[in-house]
C-alpha cells in the first residue's frame, strides 16, 4: 500500500505514480493496518461530481450546418444529373464530409487522450478510403496499400506516445491494444481470401508491426501492462 500526498489517499499498487494525479507515491509505513481501519480512518468521502453539459459554440453550429448543407446539396444535384453507368459522386462527398466532421469533433475539439483520438481517426479514415475505393471502381488501392499504411503509421505513433508519456500509460493502454488488433484485420482478410490483389505486402507489414509493438508493450511495460489487463478484463 502506498500513500499519495497530493490526493491524501492510500493506493494499493506497485506503481511509482498516483493513478489520479500522477504525482509520485510514497511507501506507507502503516500498510499493515487492516483495510477496515484504513477505510474508517484514512479515506475521505467526497461529494458527487456534477457534470455540466457544455453548450455548443456558434462556430461549431455553423460548421455542422455547412456540413449538412453540403451533403444535401450535392445529393440533390447528383440525383437530378445522374446518368446510367456513372458513379454516384455525391456519396464520395458524403464520406468526405463525415470524415471532416469527425476530425473536428473527435480530434480537434475533443479533450480525450490523444491515443484514443488517433484510433478514432484511424477507424474513420479507413472506412472513408474503403468506401471511396468501392465507389470509384473497386480498384483495390485502399485495402492493398493505403489502409494498411494508415494502420502502421497510427500504431507507430501511438507506441511512441505511450513510451514518451509513461504517466498516462493506463489512459492509452486499451486504445493502443485495440489499435494493434485492428492492424491485423487487412492481413486476416487476405488469409481468408476476402481481399485479393497483386500488392498485398502492406497488410503483411501491418500485421508484423502490430506483433512487434504488442510484444514490446508487454516486455517493456512489465507490471504496468499486467495490472492494466487485470483491471480491464478482471483476469
Amino acid at each position: 500500500m502506498k500513500w499519495c500526498e497530493h490526493c491524501k489517499v492510500h493506493v494499493n499498487t506497485d506503481r511509482k505514480v498516483c493513478p489520479l494525479c500522477f504525482n509520485s507515491l510514497k511507501s506507507d509505513a502503516g500498510s499493515d493496518i487492516s483495510m477496515d481501519n484504513k477505510v474508517e480512518n484514512d479515506f475521505k468521502t467526497y461529494p458527487s461530481r456534477k457534470i455540466k453539459k457544455k453548450k455548443k459554440s456558434i462556430a461549431y453550429k455553423i460548421f455542422a450546418f455547412l456540413c449538412l448543407v453540403s451533403i444535401l446539396t450535392t445529393g440533390i444535384i447528383n440525383f437530378f444529373t445522374h446518368k446510367e453507368g456513372e458513379i454516384w459522386w455525391s456519396l464520395i462527398v458524403l464520406f468526405g464530409v463525415i470524415y471532416v466532421y469527425t476530425l473536428v469533433r473527435s480530434t480537434i475539439l475533443s479533450k480525450i487522450y490523444i491515443i484514443k483520438r488517433l484510433v478514432i481517426q484511424e477507424i474513420i479514415i479507413s472506412i472513408v478510403l474503403f468506401a471511396i475505393d468501392k465507389l470509384s471502381g473497386d480498384i483495390g488501392w485502399s485495402y492493398e496499400i493505403v489502409i494498411p499504411l494508415v494502420l502502421i503509421s497510427t500504431n507507430m505513433a501511438n507506441a511512441m506516445i505511450l513510451m514518451i508519456n509513461r504517466k498516462h500509460f493506463s489512459d492509452g493502454f486499451i486504445s493502443m491494444i485495440g489499435s494493434l488488433f485492428i492492424g491485423f484485420i487487412p492481413f486476416i482478410l487476405q488469409l481468408c481470401n476476402v481481399i485479393e490483389g497483386d500488392g498485398l505486402w502492406a497488410p503483411l507489414v501491418s500485421a508484423c508491426v502490430s506483433v512487434c509493438i504488442l510484444s514490446g508493450i508487454f516486455i517493456f511495460g512489465g507490471r504496468s501492462s499486467k495490472e492494466e489487463l487485470e483491471k480491464r478484463f478482471h483476469v
